[in-house]
């Protein structure tokens, strides 16, 4: 944060009582998962700053020809994530 920029890491996927390294730096914001049934796998202990969505069920977006343009990760038809053409 000492550049203005937010800095976030991934509570992990070790188990509830793993520990990200990365949790103890300075200005880093640790985010952990809101999904109930991914409560084994991804740790949660007081180094969690937030909780968010940690999966997402992809959907694949074609124009009208068939050809792949990416993939809609919230469910609104548009593409959030484009394809490398």
């Amino acid at each position: 944060m000492a550049e203005g920029v937010m800095v976030f890491t991934i509570s992990g996927n070790g188990g509830r009582g793993m520990v990200n390294t990365f949790s103890f730096a300075e200005g880093v914001r640790t985010v952990g998962s809101i999904e109930r049934e991914l409560q084994h796998f991804i740790a949660d202990n007081p180094f969690v700053d937030m909780r968010t969505r940690a999966a997402y069920q992809l959907t694949r977006v074609d124009n009208p020809a068939g050809k792949p343009l990416g993939y809609d990760i919230d469910g609104d038809g548009c593409v959030d994530i484009p394809c490398l053409n």
